[in-house]
C-alpha cells in the first residue's frame, strides 16, 4: 500500500511539474521587455553605487603570479 501511495505521489509530482514549466514559460514569453530592462537597470545603477569598479580586470596581476610560480618551481618556457 505504502509504495502504491508513492508511486502515485510521484506521478502527480511528474505531472504537475509539467504544468508548473509550462506556466513559467507563458510567464517568461508575456513578460514585457522594458518593465524588465528598467527593473535591471535599477539593480544595476544600485550594484554599482554599492561596489566600486576595479580599475583593471586583474589580468596583469595574475600574470604576475604565474611568472612567480614559474620561477619559484624552476620552470623553463
Amino acid at each position: 500500500m505504502k509504495d502504491e501511495r508513492l508511486a502515485e505521489w510521484v506521478r502527480t509530482w511528474q505531472k504537475t511539474g509539467a504544468e508548473l514549466e509550462k506556466l513559467r514559460r507563458e510567464k517568461i514569453r508575456n513578460e514585457k521587455t522594458s518593465e524588465a530592462i528598467v527593473a535591471l537597470s535599477d539593480a544595476s545603477r544600485a550594484a554599482l553605487l554599492r561596489n566600486r569598479l576595479l580599475p583593471t580586470s586583474g589580468l596583469v596581476e595574475m600574470q604576475k603570479w604565474f611568472k612567480l610560480l614559474r620561477k619559484a618551481n624552476d620552470i623553463k618556457r
